[in-house]
């Protein structure tokens, strides 16, 4: 009966590198991408308080 070996490594490649992004990069989204989530979020928000305000009614 033969056991399992476990697998050591499953990359493709030889290189173990952990990425991280440029140095010059924020970490703040730019101002376009900050407001349309700001958006999504209210609209959100509105269409959750409708819904549940016209479930008590």
């Amino acid at each position: 009966m033969r056991t399992a070996q476990p697998v050591r490594n499953l990359s493709v490649t030889s290189r173990s590198d952990i990425v991280t992004p440029p140095a010059h990069m924020s970490e703040l989204p730019e101002p376009e991408v900050f407001a349309m989530m700001l958006l999504g979020l209210v609209l959100i928000g509105y269409r959750a308080s409708r819904d549940s305000s016209e479930k008590f009614k």
